[in-house]
């Protein structure tokens, strides 16, 4: 289904005002056909869109990466180039448009809001990392019967950036991050030696206060993940002196804690290993599912919903086994803050509901992508029999 047709007809007062503007922006010593790209916004009509020419080789690039390398362009000499370029254009108003768009893609970089990506008069609703190519059209110049030009017809669509916990009460949301940050705090301590200080007496500030509830909650009867060094000190088994990874006055972690930390990479890797797959789905006419093409939708939320998996969960899991959260050692106050988790989740947000994908077929993108991960464990324990053998043999 189309959301926007937008067009000028031909002849019309319109179509003859926008030719004087300088659209289609061509160029007589094109050899080619050349490409042109428009880009409204939402409703804007179309007199009031940006346009502009394109290399050629702009068709081989992802529709985003397009805008970006030859539009919003990928350093501020080229944006200076270009506002050069449109000042001599007989648009007048492109520059402004032109400044909008940067403003708009400085705000989706600063994840103040995120863009949808439409093309007019056809697919709606695409991928920005699909190929420009399979958007553009063929458009005749009626003026001369052997001329005509490629167009990729963009509308952009702004949504307002949206809350992540918006469907939780704020009693599951401060659970739920107590036990993430809870998590966290092992975690640094295991792989990092972070040392926690609890100096409520001394401390005034709010991060000290959420720190030492934070330990109390580690330490509590129904955790038991960490323990004062004070307590293992009285233990007659130990020596005098503390392990390397405690120092006196600290915490270390109790063989329950050390569970918790195995069974969260053992579950990070289940998540990356089984579902990593639908990362990169790419459905056509809703009768072809192809994983992995470089250009396909991420249905990785939807899929982890309809499988019963918490998002919230597996996301926060995988980003502490890849390291993406270690920044926030250096940054205290940062852990105590909802920001960092809350980028963390944008995902959740942002991510296709099972309703606009269509039940049926979300059942079999998980059905098929299941079966490739199936095919996949099978061949790698293939490989691994064989090598077993190989080393039996060898030895």
């Amino acid at each position: 289904m189309d959301v926007y047709r937008k067009t000028i007809e031909e002849g019309s007062f319109e179509h003859q005002f926008y030719g004087a503007l300088g659209f289609p922006p061509l160029s007589e010593e094109a050899e080619d056909i050349p490409l042109v790209i428009r880009i409204t916004l939402g409703d804007m009509e179309l007199l009031d869109g940006f346009y502009m020419l394109l290399p050629l080789e702009a068709s081989s690039l992802s529709v985003e990466d397009a805008i970006r390398k030859y539009v919003i362009c990928e350093n501020e000499d080229d944006r200076i180039d270009m506002k050069r370029q449109l000042a001599k254009d007989p648009n007048p108003d492109l520059l402004d448009i032109y400044d909008d768009l940067l403003q708009i893609y400085r705000e989706v970089d600063a994840g103040k809001i995120s863009l949808s990506y439409h093309i007019n008069n056809g697919a709606s609703d695409i991928q920005p990392t699909e190929p420009a190519g399979i958007h553009e059209r063929l458009c005749p110049i009626a003026s001369d019967s052997r001329a005509a030009y490629r167009m990729l017809d963009i509308v952009l669509e702004v949504c307002e950036d949206a809350d992540p916990f918006s469907g939780m009460t704020e009693e599951q949301r401060d659970e739920m991050l107590r036990d993430f940050r809870s998590i966290f705090v092992l975690y640094l301590m295991d792989k990092h030696s972070y040392e926690p200080m609890d100096d409520r007496e001394s401390s005034s500030n709010t991060e000290g206060e959420n720190l030492s509830a934070l330990l109390d909650y580690l330490m509590s009867e129904d955790m038991l993940m960490i323990s004062p060094w004070s307590v293992l000190t009285n233990e007659s088994h130990l020596s005098e002196d503390p392990p390397e990874f405690c120092n006196d006055g600290g915490y270390s972690i109790t063989a329950r804690g050390y569970e918790l930390l195995n069974s969260i990479i053992h579950e990070a890797e289940f998540y990356i290993d089984n579902y990593d797959i639908f990362g990169d789905v790419y459905v056509k006419g809703a009768s072809e599912i192809s994983f992995n093409t470089c250009y396909g939708e991420s249905l990785i939320i939807p899929v982890l919903k309809k499988s019963g998996v918490d998002p919230f969960r597996a996301l926060f899991v995988i980003a502490l086994y890849f390291g993406n959260l270690d920044p926030l050692e250096s940054e205290e106050s940062l852990l105590f803050s909802d920001e960092p988790l809350r980028d963390l989740f944008y995902l959740i947000t942002y991510a296709p509901a099972e309703k606009d994908i269509g039940s049926e077929l979300l059942d079999r993108i998980i059905s098929e992508g299941t079966a490739k991960v199936e095919e996949r464990h099978l061949r790698e324990a293939r490989i691994r029999h064989f090598e077993d053998i190989g080393r039996r043999i060898d030895g």
